[in-house]
């Protein structure tokens, strides 16, 4: 934990000033000011932590921070991201709800005004798309929350009666696990009374229900929110892989001005549903350090905190801190340099032929029929990009990139034995080049 994060931060509305005003009791008091909550609760981040550095830059003791006693920790999650995935994309998230394009063009993102409310430390707001036809609310729930369905109703409540709206209302909760869902309970308030009609007031989406295609037919802007199509345990280099193919579709999707936020929203959601992932692989991986943003670092510590006490699940406590450290460094050391050197010439060929020979069968049961010549090259393709990552580590981009443009399994083949044998990624990348030249 960061010395400022010992400090609350109370966003609130100033009738006085009319305007929201940010205070850290002990700290800071009444220096932030603007006209949006969440803008002013990140500029207020920001400044305790210049602050902090300041005194310790100078030598000065820390005043002690005016903490309640024995607070529940706040989660944070995934609520910022999304706040700024309503803001460059609320139409996307419109139609994955169900909402004709045509009509989810038409509504802009907003959060509803609460005097007296208080933002401690937990960015909760209440994020809604308003139109002319009305309006939605929508909750992006990403941990267990027995009451949700009952704070949304709340939250429709208090927003439609602090502005006095009287208009068309709707409300959507969208979560990123099944597990959620599931840990909500029913609104049952007035038990089996017909008339209440509560049961049916929401739309609820699972994004781990959904496929990666599935998301992007709805709006190939909702590729953001492709890392929660992936099992939590995927593989990292496979992640980083397609970590940068999401990159690439984002530039694609967004205008040049949003990419930027864009690729922030999505990287917040990578390192809240793995938070195994390091900096460096995060970088790799989208060629954007999010430590750099107040969000980012925040997510990025509570998952190394939970890494490190719970590990990445239970399988991840006991499996890779024990399998992958110690497999890995004496299994790969021993299994590696001899295995490589005799298993792969050998066992590349025989692999290759039986690989191919169940690959057949597997792809013909499932319905792939875009021939079998482009699966293996795809297999030679990925067996290449395997030897290379356990010998050498993360592969650059521009190797990547080389050698999905080989077409050919000959060179594929050459590739992966020259892989083995060669000394470092340098002399691969010689190799590659004279190769892809031909």
């Amino acid at each position: 934990m960061k010395p400022g994060d010992h400090y609350m931060k109370i966003v609130e509305w100033s009738e006085e000033e009319e305007c929201y005003i940010g205070t850290a009791p002990g700290l800071i008091s009444g220096v932030i000011h603007g006209d949006s909550e969440i803008g002013v609760y990140r500029e207020l981040l920001e400044t305790v932590e210049q602050t902090v550095r300041l005194c310790q830059k100078e030598g000065r003791t820390l005043p002690p921070p005016d903490l309640p006693a024995k607070k529940k920790p706040a989660r944070r999650g995934t609520d910022e991201p999304f706040l700024r995935l309503m803001e460059i994309g609320g139409p996307a998230v419109l139609r994955l709800l169900g909402v004709a394009p045509d009509e989810a063009d038409k509504y802009r993102f907003r959060a509803v005004v609460l005097k007296e409310k208080r933002i401690e430390p937990d960015i909760e707001g209440f994020p809604l798309l308003e139109a002319r036809d009305g309006r939605v609310f929508i909750e992006f729930q990403g941990y267990a929350d027995r009451f949700l369905r009952y704070r949304l109703m709340a939250n429709v409540m208090r927003g439609c009666e602090s502005e006095k709206y009287r208009g068309r209302v709707s409300a959507a909760i969208i979560y990123t696990d099944r597990a959620w869902k599931d840990a909500a309970l029913p609104l049952t308030l007035f038990g089996e009374r017909p008339e209440c009609g509560l049961a049916g007031c929401f739309t609820e989406k699972v994004l781990t229900d959904y496929t990666e295609e599935q998301l992007k037919s709805a709006d190939p802007r909702l590729v953001v929110l492709a890392p929660f199509t992936v099992p939590r345990e995927q593989g990292k280099k496979s992640l980083i892989s397609k970590g940068r193919v999401w990159k690439e579709e984002v530039g694609r999707v967004y205008p040049a001005h949003s990419v930027p936020d864009a690729l922030n929203v999505m990287g917040l959601f990578i390192l809240n549903r793995f938070r195994g992932m390091t900096r460096e692989e995060v970088i790799a991986m989208l060629n954007f350090d999010l430590m750099d943003t107040v969000a980012g670092r925040q997510i990025y510590d509570e998952g190394m905190e939970k890494g490190m006490e719970k590990g990445v699940e239970k399988g991840m406590e006991k499996g890779v801190e024990k399998g992958m450290e110690k497999g890995m460094e004496k299994g790969m050391e021993k299994g590696m340099e001899k295995g490589m050197e005799k298993g792969m010439e050998k066992g590349m060929e025989k692999g290759m032929e039986k690989g191919v020979e169940k690959g057949v069968k597997k792809g013909m049961e499932k319905g792939v029929k875009k021939g079998v010549k482009k699966g293996h090259i795809d297999n030679a393709r990925e067996m290449l990009t395997d030897v290379l990552w356990e010998r050498f580590g993360i592969v650059p981009e521009d190797v990547t990139r080389k050698i999905y443009a080989v077409g050919r399994r000959d060179v594929l083949k050459r590739l992966v034995i020259h892989a083995v044998r060669c000394g470092n990624m340098g002399d691969f990348e010689k190799m590659l080049s004279g190769m892809t030249a031909e």
